[in-house]
């Protein structure tokens, strides 16, 4: 059965990397993203491939999500196999016309809510976030974030040199104190390992 998976988290917390790894396997796949309205090209590498580069313009925003949007559809249009939207969708109503496009076209729907284990791993998003989104907007979307009945939690995709940079940023907060990498994994309910 054909499927749409839609992506949910704030900026850095691997949402487009578990998005690739639920595409992973299936030819017969699409990755729509809000964020590719924003790649432009910027020259050409010596292979002919184009250099795109992210430039984004939030008044261009609505434009992006109405393109993101119109790609989901003509990718359901050509009976696409896994169908993967990679926005942040922090509120419900974000992505309420994709999953009513899907069941309309006969589509499985997951739905895919990546989640951090509280507001300080704000900071470590930020960090590995790749369009500089501010930490400020970022704790703000966290604050904000609705959380979707059925929806599959996943871990942050966070690497061991992004995790050690989050100790470094906690030790740099509170510098009466020493963390561990055991003691700071252990404060997530899951692995996060990658």
């Amino acid at each position: 059965m054909p499927t749409a998976v839609i992506m949910r988290g704030i900026p850095g917390s691997g949402k487009s990397t578990w998005g690739k790894e639920a595409a992973k396997g299936n030819p017969s796949h699409i990755i729509c993203s809000a964020d590719d309205y924003f790649m432009q090209s910027t020259g050409v590498f010596d292979s002919g491939e184009p250099f795109l580069e992210y430039k984004f313009d939030i008044g261009q925003l609505p434009l992006a999500h109405n393109w993101c949007f119109q790609n989901f559809l003509a990718a359901i249009e050509m009976e696409t196999q896994v169908v993967v939207v990679d926005n942040t969708n922090i509120r419900l109503w974000e992505f309420q016309n994709y999953i009513g496009v899907a069941k309309m076209m006969k589509y499985n729907v997951s739905v895919i809510e990546v989640r951090i284990p509280g507001a300080s791993m704000a900071l470590a998003c930020c960090r590995r976030c790749s369009h500089g989104v501010p930490l400020a907007k970022i704790a703000e979307m966290e604050a904000a974030f609705e959380p979707y009945d059925g929806a599959i939690i996943v871990p942050p995709k966070f690497s061991l040199a992004d995790m050690k940079t989050y100790i470094h940023d906690l030790e740099r907060l509170f510098p009466w104190r020493k963390f561990t990498e055991e003691e700071v994994y252990g404060w997530f309910p899951w692995e996060t390992r990658s």
